[in-house]
């Protein structure tokens, strides 16, 4: 399953797309951090990777669901739209997430914690999931090069 789930990371984010949306964001990645300490970034995107959810596009969110399965937190992606299914559990007990972005400025490239954009990617995308009860496949970095970087 550990394995399945980081396949299913780096195939929404290899296929994630911007389309020039004028009234959202269609790639936001926000930094965060809990009371507690804990990183707490959310990515929302648009992917035209196939998932749990339908075949083709859909425009999802990675957060950490902190309130929903009884307490306990959870990476999980949701899926943005009306209508929308529940979210999708990708790592039980997972208690952090955090996102870094990489991009050119000024001809130098830099990691940054934040992206936001409806005119183009960031160069590679590095997610880190945080827990002490998550499998250790889980916790090395998943790092992708997307179609800006390429």
């Amino acid at each position: 399953h550990a394995t399945a789930v980081r396949r299913q990371l780096v195939a929404w984010l290899n296929a994630a797309v911007v389309e020039g949306s004028l009234d959202a964001w269609d790639f936001e990645g926000t930094p965060g951090v809990t009371e507690e300490g804990a990183p707490d970034a959310a990515v929302s995107f648009i992917t035209l990777a196939p998932g749990p959810f339908e075949p083709g596009r859909a425009h999802l969110t990675l957060r950490i669901a902190r309130e929903e399965a009884q307490g306990v937190p959870a990476l999980v992606a949701v899926r943005d739209s009306p209508g929308a299914t529940p979210p999708e559990v990708l790592v039980p007990r997972a208690t952090g997430l955090a996102a870094r972005y990489l991009h050119t400025v000024d001809g130098e490239r830099t990691w940054t914690e934040a992206w936001r954009s409806s005119a183009q990617l960031p160069e590679a995308i590095e997610l880190r999931i945080f827990g002490d009860s998550i499998p250790p496949i889980l916790r090395l970095p998943v790092f992708v090069v997307t179609r800006s970087g390429a």
